[in-house]
């Protein structure tokens, strides 16, 4: 693992960016891939409401990702500072609501959780249930990684790297 205490928020954000925001793509794809054969195999009612769950949780984080790609990523590059500024009124305020959006998102990460039974499907399901829950698992992984990485290391760094700026 990375020593992400190390990274300056330049490094941090290209971390988030190409390792979190396409990981947790890529791997949500895949569940979503996984989860629609398991419904096709056994129609339960199970998979339908964690499709549906998923499906929220995606949407979640793809709005959570656009406001972190086109808003805040943006104070670290002097070119285009000063337009993110005019858009973020508080950088201390919209970094609040991205760690609300992290709790929103972790709310939805236990609902799916609680609808899989902690991702462990029948003994007896077929391989595509249980790959589907693999992957639900490796989700949830990437987003708390991901939510750490961010709360300990990217915003605090933001916050101390635009007030040096501002002096």
């Amino acid at each position: 693992m990375q020593e992400y205490s190390k990274l300056n928020p330049v490094e941090l954000k290209e971390v988030i960016v190409s390792k979190f925001h396409e990981t947790i793509r890529d791997t949500i794809g895949m569940a979503e891939t996984q989860l629609a054969a398991a419904g096709k195999i056994e129609k339960t009612e199970e998979v339908e409401v964690v499709m549906n769950f998923l499906e929220k949780l995606k949407h979640s984080f793809e709005q959570h990702a656009m406001r972190e790609e086109r808003l805040l990523f943006p104070l670290l590059s002097l070119e285009s500072r000063e337009e993110a500024i005019r858009e973020i009124e508080e950088i201390g305020t919209f970094i609040s609501e991205l760690k609300k959006e992290h709790e929103n998102m972790e709310r939805e990460l236990d609902l799916i959780k609680m609808a899989t039974n902690n991702y462990q499907c029948d003994p007896m399901a077929s391989p595509s249930h249980k790959l589907a829950y693999a992957h639900l698992n490796d989700v949830g992984q990437d987003f708390r990684r991901m939510f750490f990485i961010e709360e300990e290391f990217l915003f605090p760094r933001i916050l101390r790297f635009n007030l040096k700026k501002q002096k």
